[in-house]
């Protein structure tokens, strides 16, 4: 049963408003939001080889937009991936070379600090998004 004094609560998903009440206040509002998001997961191998169309299709799924323009993008490489993979930076440029119609590498693929040392250093995280800041993405 409600009290007779206690306003009623809006779900969480009809996206209304209601009075605030964390930490018993009842300055603010709580108001729902949503937002639709997708999330591409395609499986493949050789992404940046010339005949594999998975990157190109993936990027330019949501380019609707006519006379948009290419898609600005930058590339981050794990230390350990680039060191498995001595080749991918080059790869990746040959790739948006080929693809410059409809993709911009704002900048040469940069290696970053990854794995455990990553996640133990909030420099790589700034650099990372003083990265994204300059390329304007």
């Amino acid at each position: 049963m409600r009290d007779e004094g206690q306003k009623s609560m809006v779900s969480p998903r009809s996206g209304g408003v209601r009075p605030g009440t964390a930490g018993g206040s009842r300055l603010g509002l709580d108001a729902c939001f949503g937002c639709d998001q997708v999330h591409r997961i395609r499986f493949t191998r050789d992404v940046f080889s010339a005949d594999n169309p998975v990157l190109h299709d993936v990027l330019l799924a949501d380019a609707t937009e006519p006379g948009r323009g290419p898609r600005r993008m930058i590339a981050l490489i794990d230390d350990g991936v680039a060191t498995a993979m001595p080749q991918l930076a080059e790869q990746i440029a040959v790739w948006c070379d080929g693809h410059r119609d409809h993709v911009q590498l704002v900048e040469p693929a940069a290696i970053v600090t990854g794995g455990e040392a990553a996640k133990n250093d909030w420099k790589v995280f700034e650099d990372v998004v003083a990265r994204i800041e300059r390329a304007g993405i």
